[in-house]
């Protein structure tokens, strides 16, 4: 159980960050954007705990199949040249002028 919450714990802190970028970008509400005195995003991360929480209601099966149609829709999307957000530090693929074993 105490593994549980840990894991818990440091999902939360990492996710929540998540909101927090998108909403400092302009596509989330601002609100998710501000932070306190010590430099948190405290709304991003009530926001996120409350969200992610509510998984603990949806059953293990539902969430995978979840997952795997989000993830295939992420791909999909990012795939797609219409779709094509300009992102200055891809990662290897297809645009990249990196090529594994093309190296020196």
């Amino acid at each position: 159980m105490i593994s549980a919450l840990a894991l818990f714990n440091a999902l939360l802190l990492g996710y929540s960050r998540i909101p927090f970028v998108l909403a400092d970008d302009g596509l989330l509400p601002k609100t998710l954007a501000t932070l306190d005195v010590h430099g948190t995003p405290r709304t991003a991360v009530i926001v996120s705990a409350v969200f992610y929480s509510l998984f603990a209601l949806v059953a293990f099966g539902k969430l995978f199949v979840a997952d795997v149609l989000l993830y295939s829709l992420a791909l999909f999307l990012s795939s797609e040249p219409w779709f094509d957000f300009a992102r200055p530090n891809r990662h290897c693929g297809a645009h990249s002028e990196f090529r594994w074993g093309a190296q020196g």
